[in-house]
């Protein structure tokens, strides 16, 4: 028997930052070529208080929905001067927000060879073509990193480590940017250097 997968129009997500200063696109978004998911991590959480931004990107039990794809289909049209980064660790992934307002930008590896970004879904809206933002990136495919949830945890369906159909879909994001030179697009590095675009800051 011959399976039909279904077909989705892709759809432009736009990204903005709150007080509109920094303004992109996520270009050709759907649910084929995307990843989401609630990570409840201490990372993550730190990131979002950093901001200062937890009732905005944070549920009650301190997961953020982040939907994840090839950093090569961002696009910023405008504000790449309020671009700042920060790492948890001076090994830890780049998180990226506006300098402007504090929103949420994207977290990328550390290095450009690997063309990955995480966005906060509340940070983003369809744009050309219609499309429910729901509609183009598809829904939660997995609740990880349960141990660091907060409040009442007893009834919340999460695990710890990822499931392995997750991570095989994460796997052929990477493959598939890195086959398409996604990672000379990524907007957080500069193509010449190969550094980020602003030095990351360190947290303590």
């Amino acid at each position: 028997m011959l399976l039909v997968m279904p077909q989705h129009d892709s759809a432009n997500l736009a990204i903005r930052c709150s007080c509109g200063s920094v303004q992109g696109t996520a270009e050709g978004v759907t649910p084929a070529n995307t990843n989401r998911l609630l990570c409840y991590c201490d990372d993550c959480q730190a990131f979002v208080h950093y901001l200062e931004r937890p009732k905005e990107f944070l549920d009650p039990n301190g997961g953020s929905d982040v939907v994840q794809m090839s950093a090569g289909r961002i696009r910023f049209s405008e504000g790449q001067d309020k671009l700042a980064c920060v790492r948890l660790t001076k090994s830890g992934l780049v998180r990226w927000y506006s300098s402007c307002c504090n929103w949420p930008l994207g977290t990328t590896m550390r290095s450009r060879q690997f063309a990955f970004v995480g966005l906060i879904r509340s940070s983003m809206e369809s744009t050309t073509n219609g499309s429910a933002v729901d509609e183009a990136i598809g829904p939660v495919r997995a609740r990880v990193q349960s141990r660091f949830a907060v409040g009442n945890t007893e009834n919340l369906d999460a695990s710890d480590k990822p499931p392995f159909g997750v991570l095989m879909r994460v796997a052929r994001i990477l493959l598939g940017a890195r086959f398409r030179g996604d990672h000379l697009k990524s907007p957080y590095f500069d193509s010449q250097s190969a550094e980020p675009v602003v030095a990351p800051r360190v947290l303590s």
